[in-house]
């Protein structure tokens, strides 16, 4: 395997999940018990609080959509809550049993954009990417940024696509686009590489491959972001628990699991890109939620052979770097 946590699994503290979307029956995939995480309940979310906004709010007002209010996968290897889980719904699509995303099986057809002279085919600049999922009808849509991201496999070992390649077969090793701005800047938006995993800006310009999406409409919680009272902030829409505070220190790969005294514990590279903002750069996050936060890069508990995975707060990219490096730390439970 690729890449393991350092940490052993921790059980949530004070959240639970959201679910986006049915996994349909017959489950089956990486991890998980058979029938996924689809029947978690999304009133479970953030106590009374999601609760109000599940069903309208006090006022009885109709619930606003969160199209990115899920919980997020982990590899399967990591050992932590929530494992990379799959199930095949027969009709060409994908259901991920733990956000809920319906996704293609394949990615986009050859000569998915006509008339566009693009070499190989099946690939697109992102303006026709969004158009071709559009043209799928219903909800099918071009994913964001952290939508895609959830279906990188840290435990493939590259250079075979970093995604499972038995659940999602043909899968190009390059760039994958989607729809979200890359916020330094505006002449380029994120796309997701099954190359190596790693998240990146792409010219507007540029060609990449096309995997559409699809999923079910989730209530927001009355906030995304929720002060706890030991001074940790919750992320309503995915469950988890971070320190509001990042560490005052640096470290070395191997050093950083000591700045995260139990029940905390190091965030695996794709909880830790799950508080990206998309609309900010340096730092690329919400500082009314994370105030003080610097652009620095941000380890997370993934080893992958004399590297390990780091998120970048200056511009939300996610790639891997040398152990040795010195790096921040932001503990999640």
């Amino acid at each position: 395997m690729r890449g393991r946590l350092l940490h052993a699994a921790v059980l949530l503290v004070g959240a639970s999940s959201i679910a986006c979307g049915g996994g349909g029956s017959g489950s089956s995939g990486r991890g998980g018990s058979p029938g996924g995480l689809g029947g978690i309940d999304v009133l479970g979310m953030a106590g009374a609080a999601g609760a109000e906004a599940a069903s309208g709010g006090a006022g009885g007002a109709a619930p606003v959509d969160c199209p990115e209010a899920f919980p997020v996968p982990n590899p399967v290897s990591a050992e932590l809550p929530r494992p990379l889980s799959y199930t095949d719904g027969g009709d060409g699509s994908v259901t991920d049993n733990v956000t809920g995303l319906i996704w293609e099986k394949a990615p986009s057809p050859e000569l998915v954009c006509p008339g566009s002279n693009i070499d190989p085919p099946g690939t697109c600049t992102p303006s026709q990417a969004a158009a071709y999922c559009a043209s799928k009808g219903g909800a099918w849509r071009l994913p964001t940024r952290r939508e895609l991201m959830t279906l990188v496999d840290y435990d493939a070992v590259a250079p075979a696509p970093t995604i499972d390649a038995t659940v999602f077969p043909g899968t190009s090793t390059q760039p994958y686009l989607t729809s979200s701005p890359y916020a330094s800047d505006a002449t380029q938006v994120w796309a997701v590489s099954f190359a190596n995993g790693n998240t990146t800006g792409r010219a507007t310009s540029a060609i990449g491959w096309v995997r559409c999406v699809s999923s079910k409409p989730t209530a927001c919680p009355a906030a995304h972001y929720q002060a706890q009272a030991d001074g940790s902030v919750l992320d309503a829409y995915t469950g988890l628990t971070w320190q509001q505070t990042q560490s005052t220190h640096v470290y070395t790969f191997s050093g950083a699991p000591a700045a995260c005294a139990s029940p905390w514990r190091l965030p695996s590279p794709t909880e830790l890109q799950t508080i990206v903002d998309d609309t900010r750069h340096d730092p690329a996050i919400d500082l009314d939620a994370f105030p003080e936060t610097t652009g620095d890069g941000f380890w997370t508990g993934l080893a992958a052979a004399d590297a390990a995975w780091f998120v970048s707060f200056a511009s939300g990219a996610s790639s891997t770097t040398p152990s040795t490096a010195l790096l921040r730390v932001r503990c999640v439970r």
